[in-house]
């Protein structure tokens, strides 16, 4: 089962904390009340997006379509191409 979307308003609380205030994934995940695992997910789309902090105000749409786009998978190694 997916997991449920956290409200953009999360999102740039953990990059706040992360970003602002350098907390760990597990200190923003325990102040926030959400998984570490998914700030970890929030960041990792983060800095594959670009420099992103800080964030302009009114940029809340733009944010979510950027973190919340599907990420292109990564590469296998070992298999050759054919």
């Amino acid at each position: 089962m997916p997991r449920p979307r956290l409200a953009i308003r999360k999102v740039r609380d953990i990059l706040r904390l992360a970003e602002e205030q350098g907390l760990s994934r597990r200190r923003v995940g325990q102040a926030l009340g959400i998984p570490f695992i998914t700030v970890a997910d929030h960041l990792r789309r983060a800095k594959a997006a670009g420099p992103i902090w800080p964030l302009p105000e009114g940029l809340d749409a733009a944010l979510k379509a950027l973190l919340l786009a599907k990420l292109p998978a990564p590469p296998t190694e070992g298999h050759p191409s054919t």
